[in-house]
């Protein structure tokens, strides 16, 4: 990956990188190269070789998408889409009775779910779809529809699950088999003072 302010320059980079890789008797592949600009208003195109790279919108970046206009919706719709392929893989699983259907969704969709939530912001775009995803996979656990009218708590009481609004608190205490909030009172008993 390549990043640079200005246009000229980062056209010099491509071309000192083609450069390189020609020394090695390795070619950059020009039909693959694109490029991502966050102003929209700029016009004209990166050259490399006197061929015009295209403009893209969205570009992969060690598991995150970073799009042009910064919104986090197609690394969302990303991590939506690979739990549901997850889902869809123990799904067989979870016919198995001596397997709790609580823990295959903790341990497999949940992971695949929240990967990466330390790098995103928590705010409302990025948090509903999650938790719509984990109400429906909840709910097919338990084999029910919306036509059923179960209503949600429900459905996470059945699966022993804890309703928390944020996903950060969830990720700070996933190395706790049962994490369970204690009054702030219940500090003064656990107190004990040395000496007499």
């Amino acid at each position: 990956m390549l990043a640079s302010k200005d246009k000229h320059e980062l056209e010099l980079q491509t071309q000192a990188w083609s450069d390189r890789l020609a020394q090695f008797g390795l070619r950059l592949n020009v039909n693959k190269t694109k490029y991502l600009t966050i102003d929209v208003n700029v016009n004209g195109t990166v050259r490399d070789d006197d061929i015009d790279l295209p403009r893209t919108d969205a570009f992969k970046y060690f598991g995150s998408t970073v799009t042009s206009d910064g919104s986090l919706s197609r690394d969302v719709l990303a991590r939506f889409n690979s739990s549901c392929i997850k889902w869809c893989y123990v799904n067989g699983v979870l016919c198995c009775k001596s397997i709790p259907n609580s823990k295959v969704h903790r341990m497999v969709v949940c992971a695949v779910a929240h990967y990466g939530d330390e790098c995103r912001t928590a705010i409302k775009e990025v948090e509903r779809p999650f938790s719509v995803m984990e109400m429906e996979m909840l709910s097919w656990m338990a084999s029910t529809t919306r036509l059923d009218r179960i209503c949600n708590p429900r459905h996470t009481a059945a699966f022993w699950r804890r309703s928390n609004n944020g996903r950060a608190p969830r990720g700070r205490m996933r190395w706790y088999p049962c994490p369970q909030r204690q009054k702030i009172c219940r500090i003064g008993f656990i107190l004990g003072a040395t000496g007499k």
